[in-house]
């Protein structure tokens, strides 16, 4: 995986920890993170964490 992509990746699970502890696990969904974090929605499905 190239750096940019490694660095994006970084940048969406940073963003999905805060959304996470801001909004409650139970109500973030991957637009929130998605919007949060300033990217398409796609990204966020394609950097999951398994």
């Amino acid at each position: 995986m190239a750096s940019k992509d490694k660095k994006t990746e970084q940048h969406i699970i940073d963003t999905a920890m805060h959304v996470f502890f801001t909004e409650g696990r139970l109500h973030a969904t991957t637009q929130d993170i998605a919007d949060t974090a300033r990217v398409n929605r796609t990204l966020t499905l394609l950097f999951q964490v398994t």
